[in-house]
């Protein structure tokens, strides 16, 4: 088997606006470039998508909430049939996706390669 190479993932510190107020949240790069596909996916803004998590998530860590709120939107990707990484899910299939006869998958696809 073949040694699996771990790209260092720095955690950064960065400043969002969130109703008119400056907050800064730790999240690695690829949280961040996550967070960024998400919000360019549902056209709002990166404060609107931090405001939302922190009325539905229950904890005082922005960035943890921030973390488990990309991980379910990739995760309800995958249930809801999303073709990631080549992996063929419910009737999707990849030639279909990349073909651009199956448009969502194929926006979600093509996201998450670009992270």
């Amino acid at each position: 088997m073949d040694a699996v190479t771990v790209k260092p993932n720095p955690n950064r510190k960065r400043s969002i606006i969130i109703k008119k107020r400056r907050t800064s949240v730790s999240l690695e790069d690829i949280f961040w470039r996550s967070l960024n596909a998400i919000v360019r996916t549902r056209n709002i803004t990166i404060g609107d998508f931090v405001e939302e998590v922190s009325r539905q998530h229950e904890t005082l860590n922005l960035s943890s909430a921030l973390r488990v709120a990309v991980l379910e939107y990739y995760q309800r990707l995958a249930v809801d049939g999303a073709v990631i990484g080549g992996v063929v899910t419910g009737r999707t299939r990849v030639e279909d996706t990349l073909s651009g006869r199956d448009q969502p998958q194929a926006a979600a696809l093509q996201l998450f390669e670009r992270l």
